[in-house]
Formats: C-alpha cells, sequence, structure tokens
C-alpha cells in the first residue's frame, strides 16, 4: 500500500499524477498510463481509509481529481481502440492486397 503520507502530500501527489497521465495521453505514450493510474488509486483508496472529517475541506478537489482522472483514463482507452481499429483496418486492406496479386 501507499506509505502513510500527510494528506496535503498526498493531494499534490494527485495532482501530479492526473498532470503527468494527462500530458502522456496527449502526446498518446501509453506505456506508463495503467501504472500511474493504479498509483492515483492507491492514493485515493488510502486517503479514504483515513480520518475522512480531516479531508471534508478538500472533498470537492478529490471529485474534481478522481473525475478528472477517470475521464483521462476513458480517454487513454478509447484512443487505443481507435488505434488498433485503424491498425486492424490496414492489416486487412494489406491482406486483401497480397491476395490479388
Amino acid at each position: 500500500m501507499v506509505k502513510t503520507q500527510t494528506i496535503d502530500n498526498q493531494f499534490k501527489q494527485l495532482q501530479s499524477l492526473s498532470n503527468k497521465i494527462s500530458e502522456m495521453i496527449n502526446n498518446e505514450d501509453f506505456s506508463k498510463i495503467y501504472h500511474l493510474d493504479s498509483i492515483r488509486k492507491k492514493i485515493i483508496n488510502d486517503i479514504k481509509q483515513k480520518n475522512l472529517n480531516t479531508i471534508v475541506p478538500r472533498k470537492e478537489t478529490i471529485v474534481k481529481l478522481i473525475h478528472q482522472n477517470d475521464q483521462l483514463v476513458l480517454s487513454l482507452e478509447k484512443k487505443q481502440k481507435d488505434i488498433l481499429v485503424d491498425q486492424n483496418r490496414t492489416i486487412k486492406c494489406h491482406k486483401q492486397y497480397l491476395k490479388h496479386l
């Protein structure tokens, strides 16, 4: 599990992870996104396990970060699916071309 950290440090880390994930998606660098997302989920679970009364003032920030990261992951999955569809189309096209040679 994630090391016990102060809530402030965890928020900073969540924001940093969110920014990194966003940059990687925009650059179509999918190599480490799932790893970063799993770290993000661990931090969120750790925050939830702590006393929720201490994070009430930041609840809105947490909800926004969770939503933003979920949207980023969905965007990533859509881009990956689109890339796979394009690759499959290209492969089928090449196979048909080769059949006619």
